[in-house]
Order: structure tokens, then C-alpha cells, then sequence
């Protein structure tokens, strides 16, 4: 029985640490399904964002997220009804935007806005359509 209970002990621990590592310690950060996002001029692409809470900020509320980006290329941020901690982020590329990568930082916005770590992301803006969108 000492045994069970020392191995089921172990266990919960590694979990425990496990689950430590994958938390950040203070407010939140960001996991994006992709870092590099390819668009063509006319189009929109998707990329899911999901907000890692600190154990201090699991009730905490956030305002949402923004990004400043150059003219031609627009972001709209749209928080998932059903899980608080996901949002779709839609780029749409004018057909004036200028071809080249663009580096753009995503930050919280609103509530709660500077407990949540800034990531960056580069978005290339091309008329190739052939660009492979599995990153």
C-alpha cells in the first residue's frame, strides 16, 4: 500500500511540474497557431491565438487584443463566445498593400492589457499563391 501510494505521489508531482513549466508565471502570454502568415492582396487569412493564464490571472479579465499595422493590411481580433482565452485573428491584404514581409507586434488591449506578453509576427504580403501556409 506505501508503495502505491509513493508511485501515485510521484506522479501527481511530475504532473504538477509539468503543468508549472507550461504556465507562465505572471499574467499571460500568447500561443499562435502560426508565426508566419502569407497573404495575397485581395484575401484574408486566419490564425487562432490562445491566451495562456498565470495561476494569479486564471478569473482575471482581459480587454483583448490590438496590433498597429501599416496601411494596406488590416487585423481584427475576435474573441471565441465559448472559451474566453481564444480568439481568431483575420489579416486581409488590400490590393494596395505593399509586397514585402511585415513585421507586426500583437499586445492586450483594454483590461488588464500590460499582463499580457506582446508577441511578434511577420506577415508577407505577396502575389504568390503558391506560398506554403503550413507554418
Amino acid at each position: 500500500m506505501k508503495r502505491i501510494v509513493g508511485i501515485l505521489s510521484f506522479i501527481l508531482l511530475v504532473n504538477v511540474g509539468v503543468n508549472a513549466q507550461e504556465r507562465p508565471k505572471d499574467g499571460a502570454v500568447m500561443v499562435l497557431s502560426s508565426s508566419s502568415i502569407h497573404v495575397v492582396p485581395g484575401t484574408t487569412q486566419e490564425v487562432e491565438i490562445r491566451l495562456i493564464r498565470s495561476k494569479r490571472y486564471m478569473r482575471s479579465k482581459f480587454g483583448g487584443l490590438k496590433a498597429r499595422t501599416p496601411e494596406g493590411l488590416d487585423i481584427i481580433f475576435t474573441q471565441d463566445e465559448s472559451t474566453k482565452d481564444l480568439y481568431k485573428m483575420s489579416i486581409t491584404a488590400a490590393d494596395n498593400a505593399d509586397r514585402k514581409s511585415h513585421t507586426i507586434i500583437i499586445k492586450g488591449d483594454g483590461t488588464n492589457a500590460s499582463k499580457i506578453k506582446g508577441v511578434v509576427i511577420s506577415v508577407n504580403v505577396s502575389n504568390d499563391t503558391m506560398v506554403d501556409q503550413a507554418n
